[in-house]
């Protein structure tokens, strides 16, 4: 055993003391770590998002076109000076590049329609109410959809622009400068991009390297199954909603669940891209009394 190893046993506080800390703390000192599928609607969000991480997939790869001419006019640039390489990259890119996002746009569509249903079913049953319709949160998606696309084809042409001018800077070949523009597209080289008959089970923490539209697919179910799901806890008056943190949760997350219970207006995950974060209703003492009373009246009847 090396010294290293002594010293991190010497400061590294155990588990132990861990828990003694958060009781110290008057944390909760449930310190187990919470497995990813006892979130709240992780199940219903994971069917989502294994149907149509596929169709996300077809969508980005119907969305650029003239990679081609791109590539042969990017590398007829002479200039060795990184800025003037840069131009070079960015004008071939923009004279080339064509975008079509209706495959992607019709994805999305579809993804959030199906989360949607799926968070106004599962929270209606958690407050015991019938399913909405939606609410602001659902309107205020679905109106934002254009938005969303926008940003991700822009995204697409920024991961562009930089792949092609560092494969002219390198050197690259036209095959290497190809394969550096597909992987800029959609996360992943041609060699490794899953295929749909691979696709059930081929995303989230299941796999060391995802693809682009594994990430989409993800953030975008739980952007609408959580709007559903706010909508729904407002539409039953709770008084606010807590945070639930996923089985291997980031510092940025740690933070929403720290500051439990939240408002019922305040923003719902996800916090960031690969989010899978959930939320559960909170009432406050008199919500609680009044339906503790209404329980009561209901059974003597």
């Amino acid at each position: 055993m090396n010294d290293l190893t002594e010293l991190l046993k010497k400061h590294m506080p155990t588990f132990g003391e861990l828990k003694k800390r958060a009781k110290q703390k008057g944390a909760e000192a449930n310190l187990e770590k919470r497995r990813t599928q006892d979130v709240p609607g992780w199940h219903e969000r994971d069917a989502v998002i294994k149907k149509f991480r596929v169709f996300i997939q077809a969508g980005l790869n119907n969305l650029v076109t003239g990679i081609k001419p791109t590539i042969e006019q990017a590398m007829k640039a002479t200039a060795t000076d990184p800025a003037t390489i840069k131009s070079a990259a960015y004008l071939a890119v923009a004279q080339n590049i064509k975008m079509d996002t209706s495959k992607l746009d019709a994805a999305l569509k579809s993804l959030h329609e199906a989360a949607i249903a799926a968070g106004l079913d599962v929270a209606a049953k958690q407050v015991s109410i019938e399913p909405i319709q939606g609410g602001r949160a659902v309107t205020d998606l679905l109106n934002q959809r254009g938005i969303t696309l926008r940003q991700l084809t822009q995204t697409t042409l920024d991961r562009i622009n930089t792949a092609v001018a560092n494969g002219v800077a390198n050197g690259h070949d036209y095959k290497t400068l190809s394969q550096s523009i597909y992987q800029a597209i959609n996360g992943q080289s041609p060699e490794t991009i899953p295929t749909p008959a691979m696709a059930p089970g081929s995303y989230g923490t299941d796999v060391a390297v995802q693809t682009r539209a594994d990430i989409i697919a993800m953030t975008e179910t739980g952007r609408a199954y959580n709007a559903a799901t706010i909508d729904t806890y407002t539409e039953a008056g709770a008084s606010g909603w807590n945070w639930i943190t996923d089985g291997d949760p980031c510092e940025r997350c740690l933070a929403k669940e720290a500051e439990n219970p939240h408002p019922i207006d305040d923003d719902v995950p996800p916090e960031h891209p690969n989010c899978q974060c959930g939320m559960e209703a909170v009432w406050d003492n008199a919500q609680a009394s009044d339906a503790v009373s209404q329980d009561v009246t209901q059974s003597a009847e």
